[in-house]
């Protein structure tokens, strides 16, 4: 149990870099989030645990960027769908494109 007079820290760098979990842990490598990918798993070949990286954690004191991030990110992605023309380089594709360019 915690006392009231107790502190509490979470080694977020510790955690990102924590060998036993990252291949190559001091390395930006994005490939580690793509299932295909061999960076995805431990360095032992088993599945990483949840917890093994926490950009924005989460309960009361919660990332105060999340939430700037997520809604920033929706407002650029729909200006660029508005701002450019999209064409798809597979042409086989166009069959498959909903009607109207809505989705349902």
């Amino acid at each position: 149990m915690i006392r009231n007079d107790h502190s509490f820290l979470i080694n977020i760098h510790g955690l990102h870099h924590n060998p036993s979990e990252w291949k190559d842990p001091s390395s930006f490598i994005p490939e580690r989030f793509d299932p295909s990918s061999e960076y995805f798993k431990t360095p032992e070949g088993k599945k990483r645990h949840p917890m093994s990286f926490g950009p924005f954690l989460g309960g009361k004191r919660i990332c105060i960027g999340k939430t700037f991030a997520e809604n920033i990110s929706k407002a650029i992605i729909s200006m660029l769908v508005l701002k450019f023309d999209y064409e798809f380089m597979d042409k086989e594709l166009y069959e498959k494109k909903p009607a109207f360019g809505i989705g349902f």
